[in-house]
């Protein structure tokens, strides 16, 4: 009976130890602002599409009549890619984020998914962001608001007008340990494919 609870106690310590040492790994981790993946505005996938003319006749009904409204949601897939320079995985299990554009906070959320990368890997985060637009721009011209979703949609849009702050957090020993402080990601920082 002693050697089985020695053993469970040494296989808990040792799976702690792994879990603890991946969560570790994580701060050691390189982020960057890749792109905006999705773009929805009023329920209508505008990913790619270049403009109000290259929709068809009943999504751009719906959309302008949203914008004229002033109850325009715009649903973004803000994707970041992080490089684990570890020999080791690294992981985390979510993450608070910021979204700023024209250093305007834009959208705040949280992530809650556990990520886990493999050692000297990549990988990409997917934050979903959800706004108003009338909320982020200051103008009210609706072909100004058209523009800048149309423009995100294609990543026209100078990503140096974006910044996200994330905060990773772990759970280790049933506890969530948020890390101390935001790591700011800018929108013209990417990663070098080396």
């Amino acid at each position: 009976m002693k050697k089985i609870i020695l053993l469970l106690v040494a296989f808990v310590a040792l799976a702690a130890f792994f879990y603890f040492r991946t969560a570790k790994n994580f701060v050691n981790c390189e982020f960057a602002f890749d792109r905006v993946s999705s773009v929805v505005l009023a329920d209508v996938d505008i990913t790619n599409v270049k403009s109000l003319k290259k929709l068809n006749l009943l999504d751009g009904a719906k959309l302008l009549s949203a914008l004229g409204n002033k109850d325009a949601t715009l649903d973004l897939g803000v994707d970041l890619n992080v490089k684990n320079p570890n020999d080791e995985p690294a992981r985390l299990d979510g993450m608070d984020y910021i979204l700023y554009i024209d250093e305007r906070k834009v959208v705040e959320g949280s992530m809650e998914q556990q990520v886990l990368i493999d050692g000297k890997a990549e990988a990409k985060i997917v934050l979903p962001c959800k706004v108003n637009v009338h909320d982020i721009l200051s103008s009210d011209n609706i072909d100004s608001i058209a523009d800048f979703a149309f423009g995100v949609a294609n990543n026209n849009v100078d990503t140096k007008r974006m910044k996200i702050d994330i905060k990773p957090y772990f759970t280790i020993a049933g506890k969530t340990v948020k890390f101390p402080t935001y790591i700011t990601i800018r929108g013209d920082q990417m990663l070098s494919n080396n």
